[in-house]
């Protein structure tokens, strides 16, 4: 009988085929600013950029820049207290409106350098096969990337492939995208195309059942699809800046607060996580850092393992692959509790003899 295994994938693991990493992002994101000369947002990110080496960080995370920026937002804001009660907006609430808005112009951005991204690493999709082809279908994989090159691996293969939602087949390896998909989209179903896969929507009360109004909002009206990739191409070819959008890319962003509750389905996709958690034998993590950024990630992949812990059943083993695993060990162990056995691998994806490693179920 196969053991019940979850793979838990990070930037690390789609690196190995050339896709960012999260300190490589923020230059790639910046490069629609400097293409328009934007020069009140660039002078910001240099002083911004200047603190944060001076508090000692010389790789600029993307996630600690859309973390750091909250507190300038808030300093701006604390300086409108200066103004007179009933006096026009002043230049300290414009500056706070001013970089929350360029914020939200890299997040709709994010897309679109992943994707581009993604088209540049097709040549090198056979070191992703080699990861894949030793998956059977009873794994489940958690991935915090949203590119789609494992899903792409697995077509080269013949191999199925859902995305853990009921609206879908339930066939094959399970992929559990954490934080959204760059193929997924966020829209009312009078918008879609017929090649549109609906992955999630709410069923609506019956008419006669009804005790309240149907509320306006967002809830009932946008679901989630899959899109093709020549949709997707579409969609970031019409990007533009500033961008503005009628339908919305199916990721939820960027900085240590996400807001998922935003992304339909985003709890399915959670509860399935947790249960597969909950379950597991092996746990595999490749290139994920669970860093103080995952905060989310942290405290409810704790509260998986704290009700197994109570119930004498903690993952048989768990194996960290990534360059910097021993530096990560002490992340690992203070979530997945220092009895979990943990084994690491100092080596980048690329290193992994995959088939050694996993001895594919299905071999």
């Amino acid at each position: 009988m196969n053991k019940k295994r979850i793979f838990i994938l990070g930037a690390g693991f789609s690196n190995q085929v050339g896709m960012p990493l999260a300190t490589e992002l923020t230059d790639l994101l910046l490069e629609k600013f400097i293409e328009y000369n934007h020069k009140e947002m660039l002078e910001w990110y240099d002083w911004l950029k200047q603190r944060i080496k001076w508090l000692g960080e010389h790789k600029i995370n993307i996630e600690q820049v859309f973390d750091l920026a909250k507190f300038d937002i808030e300093a701006w804001r604390m300086k409108q207290q200066k103004k007179q009660v009933g006096q026009r907006i002043s230049n300290a609430q414009h500056n706070a409106e001013d970089i929350d808005t360029w914020l939200r112009w890299m997040e709709y951005d994010l897309g679109g350098v992943i994707w581009n991204k993604q088209k540049e690493s097709k040549p090198e999709i056979n070191k992703i096969i080699d990861f894949s082809k030793n998956l059977g279908e009873d794994d489940v994989v958690l991935t915090f990337n949203y590119d789609t090159l494992l899903e792409e691996s697995l077509n080269n293969q013949e191999k199925a492939w859902y995305h853990g939602f009921e609206a879908e087949s339930n066939k094959g390896i399970k992929i559990l995208k954490m934080h959204g998909s760059i193929n997924w989209k966020i829209s009312c179903r009078e918008n879609i195309s017929s090649n549109d896969v609906l992955l999630f929507h709410k069923e609506e009360i019956e008419t006669n059942k009804c005790v309240a109004p149907a509320p306006n909002g967002s809830e009932c009206k946008l679901e989630l699809f899959r899109i093709t990739d020549g949709e997707v191409n579409n969609f970031y070819a019409r990007r533009d800046f500033p961008f503005y959008q009628i339908d919305y890319v199916g990721i939820s962003g960027l900085g240590a607060y996400k807001l998922l509750h935003l992304l339909p389905g985003s709890w399915e996709v959670w509860s399935n996580a947790m249960k597969a958690l909950e379950e597991a034998e092996e746990i595999y993590v490749i290139g994920f850092s669970l860093s103080h950024y995952d905060s989310m990630v942290r405290l409810h992949f704790a509260g998986a393992m704290l009700s197994r812990y109570e119930k004498g059943n903690l993952p048989e083993k768990l194996i960290l692959i990534d360059p910097y695993a021993c530096k990560l060990k002490t992340n690992y162990q203070s979530v997945f509790g220092c009895k979990t056995p943990i084994t690491i691998y100092q080596n980048k994806a690329q290193e992994i003899n995959w088939h050694k490693l996993l001895k594919s179920p299905e071999a």
